[in-house]
């Protein structure tokens, strides 16, 4: 059976969304919602929206103990949601915090066989689950396997068919990024150049979190998705399924102003995390890292962004010496 986790942080509009492009899959599926303590009116809104379909939710108890509230539909008929769960976190835990939850809710069922990660803020293709399922079925090596992330508000081209990372520049890249649909190429040229799953939706194979763990909640966001594929053992792969498309609407969920910038959150996240990844798996190169860093730090400061400037210093500072900021903090 397959196990979708979303994490809803005040992004009521876009779960909904993406849950109704669920509800029209063609695949059976469960959906566990984790709301990392999101303003009332959007975790409300999404109950709402829920119960208006399924009716009146069961309250559950919930040994998890980042969980305040539980509340369980089970679906009617013939819908492809078989239940819906929602789980109000304590506090905003984080990218990776907030999916464990789902995670450890959805490894406790035996009939777990697959965990989609899915951020929110897409939009699934009537078939997507069904040619990703069928995937991980036929190519058993497969540990992790993306989808063709297309943006949302132009499906002709993509966001990515996959992640890719440059070390010493210390660079992140998505293969195929811009592409045409039309011309998407073959799996098997693709899959030898992935280094990563892109986050927005990781398809993953139920024994591997059995073994792992779940994602690592020492990046809160970013990089979770980097970490879990140098998590893996020899002989299991990352895949990319090119039939499974999904729209995503990059960057909602963070935030980026008129100009393309990135938040304060995303900067100094992104800063953080890419810090801790080195250390945690290619200490050798964190001078190669801290480098890379003046030149960050140079091209905020000649666009007078003083305030970029600054959160790429204190994140640099928080990464080497173990501290950690919170969305509420960090201004």
């Amino acid at each position: 059976m397959l196990y979708i986790v979303l994490v809803n942080w005040n992004g009521e509009q876009d779960t909904i969304e993406c849950l109704q492009s669920l509800r029209d899959n063609s695949e059976p599926c469960r959906v566990l919602i984790c709301d990392n303590c999101s303003r009332p009116e959007s975790s409300e809104r999404i109950i709402r929206w829920v119960s208006a379909i399924y009716g009146p939710p069961t309250i559950e108890n919930c040994a998890d103990d980042k969980v305040q509230d539980s509340l369980f539909w089970r679906a009617l008929g013939n819908d492809s949601l078989l239940h819906v769960q929602f789980f109000q976190l304590c506090e905003n835990y984080g990218f990776a915090a907030g999916n464990n939850v789902g995670i450890r809710a959805a490894l406790a069922e035996p009939d777990c066989d697959y965990i989609f990660l899915l951020n929110s803020d897409t939009v699934v293709s009537r078939d997507a689950l069904r040619h990703l399922r069928e995937k991980m079925q036929a190519e058993t090596d497969l540990a992790v396997c993306g989808a063709t992330l297309v943006y949302y508000d132009d499906d002709c081209h993509t966001q990515g068919l996959g992640g890719t990372i440059d070390l010493l520049r210390a660079r992140t890249g998505s293969i195929f990024r811009n592409g045409d649909v039309t011309s998407l190429p073959e799996e098997s040229a693709v899959e030898p150049q992935i280094h990563y799953v892109i986050g927005a939706a990781l398809f993953v194979r139920a024994s591997v979190f059995r073994r792992t763990g779940g994602l690592s909640e020492d990046y809160f966001l970013f990089f979770e998705e980097l970490d879990l594929s140098r998590r893996l053992k020899n002989g299991e792969r990352l895949g990319w399924c090119r039939k499974a498309v999904i729209k995503h609407k990059v960057g909602s969920a963070i935030g980026t102003n008129s100009k393309g910038r990135s938040s304060n959150v995303a900067i100094y996240y992104d800063q953080r995390s890419k810090i801790l990844f080195y250390k945690r798996f290619h200490p050798k190169l964190i001078p190669f890292l801290l480098y890379r860093t003046l030149y960050t730090i140079a091209a905020y400061t000649k666009k007078a962004d003083f305030t970029g400037c600054r959160l790429v210093i204190i994140a640099t500072l928080d990464a080497l010496f173990g501290r950690m900021r919170y969305p509420s903090e960090i201004k």
